[in-house]
């Protein structure tokens, strides 16, 4: 087979694999504007945050030093990068404070630069933080 025969079966190869990647390019197009129509991107962000604090809450209502706010927090802000954002603008997200001395060690346990991050987020809201009732105790301090 001459290199001018191969060339011809190769151009309508090369033809069909540009069209595929063009009308992949166009799927994922459609994709990304069908996110943008999606109902709760039309959500303000206030209802959106108020969302955000009810979806944290723990399920009876009281704080304790076992909650896990953070691993529920940390969940919503990888949903989008609006949910991200909006995440992050909720001061009252970031007021709420749980440890128990069992994650406690793990949570400190190096650089601490994450919970200093964790209280400037929380702005002029008062800081509730919930620990167990041998914190003290456990960590030297009473």
């Amino acid at each position: 087979m001459n290199v001018t025969a191969i060339s011809k079966r190769e151009s309508p190869i090369s033809d069909g694999t540009e069209t595929l990647i063009r009308g992949h390019a166009k799927l994922v197009e459609i994709a990304s504007l069908r996110n943008l129509l999606s109902p709760i991107r039309r959500v303000p962000t206030e209802i959106l945050s108020e969302f955000f604090e009810l979806s944290c809450l723990p399920e009876n209502g009281i704080f304790e030093a076992s909650h896990d706010i953070v691993r529920r927090t940390s969940t919503l802000s990888e949903v989008c990068i609006a949910w991200k954002h909006t995440y992050i603008a909720t001061p009252r997200l970031w007021s709420k404070h749980c440890l128990s001395f069992r994650r406690l060690h793990h949570a400190f346990s190096g650089d601490t630069v994450w919970f200093k991050e964790w209280i400037s987020r929380s702005q002029d809201c008062p800081l509730d933080d919930f620990r167990n009732p041998n914190y003290g105790r456990a960590v030297g301090y009473m």
